[in-house]
């Protein structure tokens, strides 16, 4: 895709992604995410809530075989999904759906969905609506995310989310009532001694030994730290 200046780009090592729709943003979040899910063996794949189609392009550049789908609820996030995985080097595995999660009924069931879902409960509503629809639970409660992930989920089947530290607790009790068990947590932190801000979880449907860990985004000076290089080196040419 032709840059121009009002187009923002994240690099992966085999493709530049281009996103031009001022609501949606490439955030810290969804690199994370990206960078964090184990997808290698999946087969089937959902991205919830897609915006400009990062998190499943990050999904398809580290599972060669997987058929990933991505899934959103806004018309302008969708077009610019498809404009990105259309000009990725994946494109025959990857597919754009303009659909609500709770609307979403597919002919198969998948192996591992992933969500950086919307997730400010209350506060000041957004004047933009697309913003508004993106970064507020109004269209994806989290009961919600649980209840419709479940069911679209093999039995042995994975949700892997990022959300606010505070979060956590809500979307772990709905996980555990509707059947969930929370295998693998990561705390991520923007520095050393600083509060958690995002929860990385992983959550499936068969009962495992949890994996906990931590994970800090910034060193005193300024520059990254080698955990957080390590996690995201296959999206950064710098690195």
């Amino acid at each position: 895709m032709n840059a121009n200046n009002s187009r923002k780009r994240f690099k992966f090592k085999q493709f530049e992604l281009t996103h031009h729709n001022s609501t949606m943003k490439v955030g810290t979040d969804g690199v994370l995410l990206g960078s964090w899910v184990e997808v290698h063996e999946n087969k089937n794949i959902l991205d919830v809530g897609t915006g400009c189609g990062l998190i499943a392009l990050m999904a398809a550049q580290r599972n060669s075989n997987g058929i990933i789908d991505a899934i959103d609820i806004d018309g302008p996030s969708i077009e610019e999904a498809k404009s990105n995985l259309d000009a990725s080097p994946w494109k025959t595995r990857l597919n754009a759906i303009q659909t609500s999660l709770q609307d979403f009924e597919p002919e198969k069931k998948y192996d591992h969905i992933l969500s950086n879902p919307p997730f400010f409960e209350s506060g000041t509503i957004s004047p933009v609506s697309e913003r508004h629809k993106a970064r507020h639970t109004v269209t994806l409660p989290i009961n919600e995310l649980i209840t419709h992930t479940y069911r679209l989920l093999t039995n042995n089947g994975r949700l892997s989310v990022i959300i606010p530290c505070n979060l956590e607790p809500q979307l772990a009790n709905y996980g555990e009532e509707k059947g969930f068990f929370l295998i693998r947590k990561t705390l991520f932190y923007s520095k050393k001694g600083n509060k958690p801000e995002r929860s990385l979880l992983c959550l499936s449907k068969i009962e495992q030994n949890l994996e906990p860990n931590n994970l800090v985004h910034y060193n005193d000076d300024g520059t990254w730290t080698e955990g957080y290089k390590n996690l995201t080196k296959d999206y950064h040419i710098k690195l």
